[in-house]
């Protein structure tokens, strides 16, 4: 009994592995390809390529599950499929039949369906003040673009000759700008993006100025472009066409000096005596210098020295009838004397330096007579009041 349900069992089993391999398909290599196997697609309608050896009936749609497909003569080719609306992963189905209507296993392929362009897309020159001085350099740009995998860059709004390259955030552009002045002024620099999908954003831009020009007409005046002062405090006038800040100093170097705004008047204490020259540049907010220009006057707020007076070579009494004595007089730098027999020097008035010269003595009777001097040099600086003495006596029978 037991060997008869065993020869049952195993015709059944015997019976279903025929009647399955009878009812598999014959179709074999089996594929399909949407668009030539590129990644992205912009349009939902696509090229199908279609492989199947042996099959006679295709059976292509948008879902897994076949739902409201009808099958069709198979052809190699389908060149407009329509893809599921939507944008994202896209997937097209096939499955074949043979001469003998036996179905094949289901295949696949996918697309992405992306229509949407990089959004939030942005350009920024660096360039402080916005201001570029010197255009030959390249700029640093800086990019922003979500969802951009591409980008071009131009500096013209046709981008002519331009080309795509990789998305960078951060770039160096050359603006193509000659450094002569003939292209100043303001200056865009165009860029548009690319995704991956090949859409392609609005083009953005940025603008940045052009000065290659450095301030001119520069010029310093020194009080009002007097030769000379006796105060250290002096009064600079300082003009240049297009200046923003200006440096000054006494040293041709500029060492020590720092930059402030540009201004027509400046308070200046000069630091010598002597010659000084007074240095002056100026620059524009592209940071622009100038040539330097300079002016000079000359610091004396010192009087003559070693001065001395004395009378007939330091005698003690003089008999003259008529009072006269020589003077001899000395003192560095002095160019004018103020002599005078009176300490408060009434009615004398100022003459040329001399080393020696005659003098008369105040008139009353005998006894003792002072002379009383002053010096001033070539800037007009006074000394104190120096003086010698001599006795005034009868002169003996």
């Amino acid at each position: 009994m037991y060997h008869k349900y065993l020869f049952c069992s195993l015709f059944i089993v015997g019976l279903t592995v025929a009647n399955s391999v009878k009812a598999q398909s014959k179709v074999t290599n089996t594929r399909i390809v949407i668009n030539a196997n590129v990644t992205y697609t912009k349009i939902r309608t696509v090229a199908l390529r279609i492989e199947a050896v042996g099959a006679l009936q295709m059976l292509i749609a948008n879902d897994s599950t076949f739902r409201g497909a009808t099958w069709q003569k198979y052809v190699p080719t389908l060149p407009q499929w329509i893809l599921e609306n939507g944008e994202g992963d896209k997937f097209v189905y096939a499955k074949f039949k043979d001469a003998q209507g036996k179905e094949s296993a289901a295949v696949n392929d996918k697309i992405i369906l992306d229509r949407t362009p990089p959004i939030n897309s942005a350009i920024e020159i660096e360039a402080e003040n916005g201001i570029i001085s010197n255009p030959t350099k390249p700029v640093k740009l800086k990019l922003q673009s979500e969802g951009a995998a591409y980008m071009m860059l131009s500096n013209q709004k046709d981008f002519y000759n331009a080309r795509w390259e990789v998305f960078k955030p951060e770039v160096e552009f050359n603006l193509e700008v000659k450094n002569d002045g003939s292209q100043d002024g303001l200056k865009q620099v165009y860029v548009k993006f690319r995704d991956k999908g090949g859409n392609v954003a609005e083009p953005s831009f940025a603008t940045v100025m052009i000065d290659t020009q450095a301030p001119v007409d520069e010029k310093i005046t020194i009080n009002n472009a007097k030769t000379f002062t006796t105060d250290a405090n002096i009064q600079l006038t300082l003009f240049v066409r297009d200046g923003l800040e200006m440096l000054v100093s006494e040293n041709a170097d500029f060492s020590e000096a720092t930059w402030q705004p540009y201004s027509t008047n400046l308070k200046w204490k000069l630091t010598k005596q002597g010659k000084s020259k007074i240095y002056a540049k100026f620059r524009d907010d592209a940071k622009n210098e100038s040539a330097v220009t300079s002016s000079e006057i000359i610091f004396d707020n010192t009087p003559p020295t070693d001065c001395s007076i004395v009378i007939d070579d330091g005698a003690e009494q003089t008999t003259h009838p008529d009072r006269i004595v020589k003077l001899k007089i000395a003192a560095k730098e002095a160019t004018q004397i103020l002599v005078s027999n009176g300490l408060d020097f009434y009615g004398a008035t100022w003459q040329p330096y001399a080393e020696i010269m005659m003098w008369k003595l105040d008139k009353g009777g005998y006894g003792e007579r002072s002379v009383y001097i002053r010096f001033k040099d070539a800037y007009g600086n006074e000394t104190a009041v120096y003086y010698d003495k001599i006795n005034y006596t009868k002169k003996e029978q």
